[in-house]
């Protein structure tokens, strides 16, 4: 009787990481609506009403890389699930710390108080963690479209791009998450050097990735059900903020992945079909 129930346990957790994902996002992105077209509401709730969006932020922040790290640790074990952790983490740290100081690869660009705590009063304590999941999720995407380590890696990099076209709207003119030095961006105040950047940065967290373990083809439905998932919090609040350009080059921008994984899947998975007259 124990190996059922450890089962059932360990399919549980993954569970309720989603619906906690689910629930934080609804109230994020439901709180912003709010705050945008119910005045009379926002003057009776105050400041209670920012932290009714913050925390649930907050929360999405943290789940997220847990969701990540169960999934990995039930393919690749605990030890290299924790050694992904730490890769991804410590890159997108270090990019971040090198970006907030120095303007390189993303430009120049600053974080605001929102996300709270800051590592060297540069880069809230959760981004890098953010770095760490949406990287996983990529690559798992990518490898569901590709065997080869050199195609993942770029493929995946070039998904991560596609992500920050749904993010940085949200969270630069949804909300002040972050915000650029030079507001005269070519998209809502953001950069082409950022798109630069993102690509180099997800190429180097998916190259340490693929040399980790061996992502296996069969995870692209978990990693999509995630994917679209988080990324209704951007696109809520796109949607929030009546930015219709973002919303629609976001939505399509997220979709590409998990229509590609799709396409991919079906048509080595599913046989042809064989003319009735070959049968015999």
């Amino acid at each position: 009787m124990s190996a059922p129930s450890n089962t059932l346990s360990r399919q549980a957790v993954p569970r309720l990481l989603l619906i906690l994902l689910a629930g934080a996002t609804t109230v994020s992105v439901g709180g912003t609506f709010l705050l945008v077209y119910d005045p009379a509401l926002v003057s009776l709730l105050g400041r209670s009403l920012t932290w009714f969006i913050k925390v649930p932020t907050l929360l999405y922040l943290t789940v997220l890389p847990l969701i990540a790290l169960a999934w990995s640790r039930s393919r690749f074990g605990v030890g290299r699930s924790i050694a992904l952790l730490l890769w991804g983490s410590a890159i997108g740290l270090g990019a971040e710390l090198v970006g907030t100081t120095t303007g390189w690869p993303f430009g120049l660009y600053a974080y605001s108080d929102f996300l709270g705590l800051k590592v060297l009063g540069h880069v809230p304590l959760l981004v890098p963690l953010s770095w760490y999941a949406m990287s996983m999720l990529a690559v798992v995407l990518s490898s569901s479209v590709t065997a080869r380590p050199v195609g993942r890696v770029l493929l995946a990099a070039f998904y991560m791009v596609c992500w920050d076209l749904a993010l940085d709207p949200a969270m630069v003119a949804g909300w002040p998450v972050w915000l650029w030095s030079d507001p005269a961006g070519i998209y809502y105040g953001m950069p082409a050097m950022n798109l630069v950047g993102w690509f180099l940065t997800a190429a180097l967290i998916a190259s340490g990735f693929v040399r980790l373990v061996d992502v296996p083809r069969d995870g692209a439905p978990w990693a999509s059900r995630v994917w679209l998932l988080s990324a209704t919090l951007p696109l809520g609040l796109a949607a929030a903020r009546q930015m219709w350009p973002a919303l629609l080059v976001g939505s399509v921008a997220v979709a590409m992945p998990v229509l590609l994984a799709w396409y991919v899947h079906h048509r080595v998975v599913t046989p042809p079909a064989i003319p009735v007259g070959q049968l015999q």
